[in-house]
């Protein structure tokens, strides 16, 4: 860390080191701002009704909210639309094999 702040100390000219301080240290105070501004946005998207879920669209919403465990696990259309996906999760298959 303190290699890498002398390295840029002579690799760059003064008015460009003082340019990247300034920089960093502004990220620094946008940090916090961001985060709060993000965590305002979310708890009003928490009062209404429907959450985040009326972003979902209405099929998804209603297999995470009304489908029961077991509705999900005797259904097979889920399995049979999506079937194409377990070939990602066999081990040894190459890329180009995909």
């Amino acid at each position: 860390s303190l290699g890498l702040i002398l390295f840029l100390f002579y690799a760059l000219p003064l008015a460009a080191f003082v340019s990247l301080g300034l920089m960093v240290s502004s990220m620094g105070a946008l940090f916090p701002v961001a985060r709060s501004a993000i965590q305002a946005r979310y708890e009003m998207e928490m009062d209404h009704p429907m959450g985040l879920t009326r972003y979902l669209p209405d099929s998804l919403r209603v297999m995470l909210t009304e489908t029961t465990l077991h509705e999900f696990m005797t259904d097979t259309t889920f399995m049979m639309e999506n079937r194409y996906l377990l070939l990602y999760f066999m081990p040894g298959l190459e890329p180009e094999q995909l």
